[in-house]
């Protein structure tokens, strides 16, 4: 017996002793982001639980390297520091900007980014507190070498047994809390980030839904998608700075219905435009892909509306971005202004009106659905909006934190413009029967879930998750159509304060038509926000 246990001890120290150095640094750059950040986050139970997770996938990595030859073992070995090393940056990156892991979610968001924001971004978020600490840990990984390189058989053997009780100690801590966060460690992210493809064309999964008409339908439908609005900053709700004068006059003139009860269909872009722009829903999640789907674009050709797509963001992303991709699927698509990259394309929101004004002008008997998609408050705040826009200053926001003001005073600046361009567009609209609904794709935590953080929801805080769902949500609609559609708007007035979720816009927009799909003809009217 004691035999064996001694044994069981050699096989277990085998590749400490091996590969120790090998083992220190795949440790190193699997967990030190995690284990450091979670723990200044205040989180450090959660960190320490990383930090156990890293040490067993650092030696399961290190057992499989002792299964290769000297030649074998050295590739073997090159490959997992490289992909370690961008671990660590991914690591770093979202603990930093996002005070989150990287999780599937970020990934969502990175490879649904256009190459525009994913510079501003990293612009807005290349500080000198992250470099740092990425070029420590590299500091470490050579300080390894060179002790490694003096190590003697009785300071191994010591190790080796340390560290063989702590791997014993990392496993029983994984089961104790019952562990089911692999997904976010090391391999899982890159595998993650890889295989997050969909499709480079949306054609193959087009289809001609059966729909059957119950009446008239208005002449124009449309869709202003913002970006990155809270409803927390819009004075329409409330909000004691007055970011919205244009909109609030509209609603007080009965032209503009603001709805008080709607959430986001998710809290990144990523996440919200399949599910706002085809049948595909929360629900499906785990069984379907998004884009086998029926397409809104499908839904409104077979009401009979010819699509056009307007859209102020790029044509492509990170990897070609997938909202690119839907909004290929209209009949006419224009992206406004420059194609340039980075916090050089500098075109404001302004720039979607001559087109919109241009095809709802030539828009007679036909009819159109519009979707106009904006960049609205995305970051970075200050290059949303021109000069003439910038009324709020830091000083007006003496009573929060000192790092808090300058971000409010461009995001309320950002609002208050968007204010205006969103205002423009419905007066483009005023002339025809027209119904036209606004609200961004999501929101942000503006400070709303820490004192010290602003952007993007961070997946793993529910109160940030919270504030990312929380947008404004209104409907315009002209003379002619509530003349024409009396009994719709009356119901559109009724619905106020109903409960409702953007991933549902597709049955509003087939109820609005009068609608329905002829294999389930309640569907739109049960999920609509009429009914």
């Amino acid at each position: 017996m004691r035999q064996v246990l001694k044994d069981a001890i050699a096989f277990l120290q085998k590749p400490f002793k091996e590969n120790l150095s090998f083992f220190l640094k795949m440790w190193l750059l699997i967990s030190a982001a995690d284990v450091f950040f979670w723990s200044i986050h205040g989180n450090p139970l959660f960190g320490a639980y990383m930090g156990a997770h890293g040490f067993v996938y650092a030696y399961v990595i290190v057992c499989i390297c002792g299964l290769f030859g000297d030649r074998a073992k050295m590739v073997y070995q090159v490959v997992f520091l490289a992909l370690g090393v961008v671990n660590l940056i991914a690591d770093s990156f979202a603990h930093y900007i996002m005070h989150s892991g990287f999780t599937k979610d970020i990934v969502a968001i990175i490879r649904g980014t256009n190459p525009n924001e994913g510079t501003e971004f990293m612009s807005l978020y290349l500080k000198p507190g992250i470099i740092a600490f990425i070029l420590i840990c590299l500091a470490l990984l050579l300080l390894i070498n060179r002790v490694a390189a003096k190590k003697n058989a009785r300071h191994t053997d010591w190790l080796a047994g340390c560290l063989s009780a702590a791997l014993l100690l990392s496993v029983a801590y994984i089961g104790i809390r019952q562990s089911k966060n692999w997904g976010t460690v090391f391999l899982h992210k890159i595998i993650a980030f890889a295989t997050y493809s969909p499709p480079e064309d949306l054609t193959p999964y087009r289809s001609a839904p059966s729909i059957q008409s119950k009446g008239d339908s208005p002449q124009i439908i449309a869709l202003i998608i913002g970006e990155s609005l809270s409803r927390s900053h819009c004075s329409l709700y409330g909000y004691d700075k007055n970011t919205t004068p244009r909109l609030s006059q509209m609603a007080c003139d009965s032209l503009v219905y603001f709805f008080d009860n709607v959430s986001a269909a998710f809290y990144h872009t990523g996440g919200a435009f399949p599910r706002i722009m085809s049948t595909f829903s929360g629900m499906h999640e785990d069984t379907d892909q998004w884009y086998e789907s029926v397409f809104l674009e499908d839904i409104t050709t077979a009401m009979g509306y010819r699509s056009v797509w307007i859209s102020n963001q790029s044509s492509s992303g990170v990897c070609d971005n997938p909202i690119a991709r839907i909004a290929e699927l209209s009949d006419s698509l224009i992206w406004t202004g420059t194609k340039g990259l980075g916090i050089q394309k500098a075109d404001f929101d302004e720039v979607v009106l001559p087109p919109v004004r241009e095809i709802v002008e030539n828009t007679q008997d036909d009819k159109t659905f519009f979707v106009i998609h904006l960049m609205g408050q995305h970051e970075d705040f200050s290059s949303r909006y021109p000069e003439t826009f910038h009324v709020f200053d830091a000083q007006d926001y003496m009573t929060l934190p000192r790092n808090q003001r300058q971000v409010m005073a461009d995001y309320d600046n950002a609002v208050l413009y968007g204010d205006w361009v969103v205002s423009e567009l419905l007066r483009s609209f005023s002339d025809k029967e027209a119904i036209v609904f606004f609200f961004p794709d999501h929101a942000l935590d503006v400070f709303d879930s820490d004192p010290t953080y602003a952007g993007h929801t961070r997946p793993t805080n529910p109160q940030s998750v919270q504030a990312g769902l929380q947008i404004p949500f209104f409907v315009y609609t002209t003379e002619s159509y509530r003349q024409h559609f009396a009994d719709k708007n009356a119901r559109l007035i009724k619905a106020v304060d109903k409960p409702y979720n953007t991933e549902d816009i597709v049955y509003t927009i087939m109820d609005v038509a009068n609608a329905s799909f002829t294999d389930n003809p309640s569907l739109a009217r049960e999920r609509s926000l009429l009914f």
